[in-house]
């Protein structure tokens, strides 16, 4: 292997381990699981669950079948 390649290879090698630092770091969490570097998000996120149809409603409940789109949204 020659000089050159050497170089390059060890380059490479440098910026491979930086990235990964740099991938790691923000996932360190203290000991209550809190994110020690950024903003964290501190409330659960609003879902809602919509149906589209084949949608029967009776006496209150409502009756999917397999047929039925399901979304399911979070915010």
């Amino acid at each position: 292997m020659s000089a050159h390649s050497k170089k390059k290879l060890a380059i490479f090698l440098i910026i491979g381990v930086i990235l990964i630092i740099i991938s790691i770091l923000p996932n360190v969490n203290n000991s209550r699981g809190q994110s020690l570097l950024g903003a964290g998000d501190e409330s659960p996120p609003t879902t809602t669950i919509e149906y589209a149809s084949p949608l029967v409603e009776m006496g209150g409940e409502r009756w999917i079948n397999t047929n039925t789109t399901v979304y399911v949204n979070a915010t």
